[in-house]
């Protein structure tokens, strides 16, 4: 079967996100591949688009502050946005 490579730049952002969450790299790059493809095929975790739009900016801001930041307080609000997901 097919397997695609992931882009080298996304490695070691995958390798954060995945120690963050204590779950393998290939659980966090399944889950966001299925999250995508739900979205595509019009399946939501959202009550409206406006909703779902917010949380992804919210989650994208805090995962940013989360690789600037080494405050352990930053990093509990990170890991728990990216659980409510």
């Amino acid at each position: 079967m097919y397997s695609p490579k992931i882009s080298e730049d996304l490695i070691p952002v995958l390798y954060k996100i995945s120690k963050a969450i204590h779950k393998p790299m290939t659980f966090t790059v399944n889950y966001m591949l299925e999250k995508v493809i739900d979205q595509l095929n019009g399946e939501t975790l959202f009550p409206s688009l406006a909703e779902e739009e917010r949380a992804i900016q919210q989650v994208a801001e805090q995962v940013a502050e989360y690789f600037k930041s080494s405050k352990k307080e930053q990093r509990k609000k990170v890991l728990k946005l990216l659980k409510q997901i």
